[in-house]
């Protein structure tokens, strides 16, 4: 009985070892034929998950005490055929169960995916208290003192989420607790106590829904507004800084089925594992205001390195000032029609904004640009250190 125990145990031992090295096996022989590898790269499989994946760690000496938890992270991020079994189980949970793999996207109606982020917003749940409101003004009225004492025009923009726009397309069930919510309580509260100029186009947005239909201002499988919704989003700008800009009228466009961040493609269908099966979507390209006679020093639009670092553009044409624009991911489909309106423009992520910048550039206007989800208590000089 005891032998017959040990082999037991040997033959479970082997079976489990053998498993472990059928892998290495199976991807020797069809690798290449299930799965995309980076160029530089062999071992590297395509990321479908919109994060950045663990690295291989080093064992030394002053490693080895996290190392094999590292390496854990290693092996389960860079598992043979792990891109492939995800895809497979995204795609029945998606297509078979209506059921969303990532905790992160919410599957809304008509093909609609949402990021999780925004939903407290969209509920209009968690209103700023008293205190945080002074912070939140205090930080600004810091930031327009310093920009006034550089004779620099200050304009904060906040961009709504998808979902203030496009709340039709939320799944049943989601409920709105306030009237109002803590981005809207924040700029009300700041335009009452104060004369800082903060654009919020919410309104601006919502009147083009209504008058244009046939449009659609956000994509459905990404958390971002296309470069229609950047068009229209830029108008309020203009009218602040008291500059021309044409109607949807005066310019031509073509609906495209191009994402705006072409190294990145529709992130919330990435983030589901479906890149490649969810990837028709509504884009535009405008002719007539965007583009022509513009010179771009790097595009953020085509490279990960100028979205997170800066770029810089000039236009003969453009208005005889000089644009500081600091902004996130949601400033790229605003960026052709700021271009095309400043003689120069330098944008960086507003990350990366630093007071030894904003003197060194010295600008016109600084617009700041946000997304909804953010918090506005972000915005303060202490931030951005020399």
């Amino acid at each position: 009985m005891l032998k017959n125990k040990k082999w037991g145990q040997i033959i479970m031992v082997a079976v489990f070892v053998v498993a472990i090295c059928m892998q290495f096996i199976w991807w020797f022989l069809f690798g290449l034929y299930v799965d995309i590898r980076n160029i530089d790269d062999q071992e590297a499989v395509l990321n479908i998950e919109n994060r950045v994946m663990a690295s291989k760690p080093m064992f030394s000496l002053f490693t080895y005490p996290e190392y094999f938890a590292n390496y854990e992270k290693y092996f389960n991020d860079n598992y043979k055929f792990r891109t492939p079994l995800i895809s497979i189980n995204s795609k029945l949970d998606y297509f078979i169960f209506n059921r969303s793999t990532n905790e992160d996207v919410i599957l809304g109606e008509e093909g609609w995916l949402f990021f999780r982020d925004t939903l407290a917003d969209y509920e209009k749940e968690k209103l700023y208290t008293q205190e945080e409101l002074d912070v939140i003004l205090s930080n600004l009225l810091g930031v327009k003192e310093y920009m006034e004492e550089k004779g620099i025009e200050f304009i904060v923009y906040v961009a709504p989420n998808k979902n203030t726009i496009y709340g039709e397309y939320m799944p049943q069930g989601v409920n709105v607790t306030n009237e109002i919510s803590r981005t809207e309580q924040a700029i009300d509260y700041v335009r009452k106590n104060s004369d800082i100029t903060i654009i919020y186009p919410k309104e601006e947005l919502m009147q083009v829904k209504e008058q244009y239909p046939e449009l659609q201002l956000y994509f459905k499988l990404d958390s971002h507004w296309n470069y229609m919704g950047g068009y229209f989003g830029v108008k309020p700008v203009m009218e602040t800084l008291g500059i021309p800009m044409p109607s949807i009228e005066e310019i031509s466009y073509e609906a495209v089925n191009e994402p705006i961040f072409h190294w990145n493609g529709y992130d919330l269908a990435n983030m589901l594992g479906l890149t490649g099966y969810l990837n028709q979507d509504t884009n535009y390209r405008l002719e007539g205001y965007s583009g022509e006679g513009v010179i771009y020093e790097g595009d953020a639009s085509v490279s990960l390195e100028a979205f997170e670092g800066s770029m810089r553009t000039y236009c003969e044409t453009g208005e005889p000032k000089k644009m500081y624009f600091a902004r996130d991911s949601f400033g790229e489909s605003m960026t052709p029609y700021l271009a095309k309106t400043f003689g120069e423009m330098y944008s960086i992520s507003r990350y990366t904004v630093t007071q030894n910048s904003i003197e060194e550039e010295a600008p016109d206007v600084f617009l700041y640009e946000m997304s909804e989800r953010y918090e506005l208590a972000w915005i303060n000089m202490h931030s951005w250190s020399k």
